[in-house]
């Protein structure tokens, strides 16, 4: 979802954005953020530290 914010708020070639698409994305995002705030504790910690830690592509 990132990505997608990215390229709406600064790509001026982005393609159109329609609003159902945009609400399912918001819905599809808020579940993820409920499940996560669901799992235990050590397991919310793992997967911060590996998102921070990944490799990322510079650019």
């Amino acid at each position: 979802m990132q990505t997608k914010r990215h390229e709406a708020d600064y790509d001026p070639h982005a393609k159109k954005l329609y609003k159902s698409s945009v609400k399912n994305d918001i819905a599809a995002t808020k579940s993820a953020i409920e499940i996560f705030a669901t799992a235990k504790p050590k397991d919310r910690r793992a997967f911060s530290a590996l998102v921070l830690l990944k490799d990322r592509p510079s650019g």
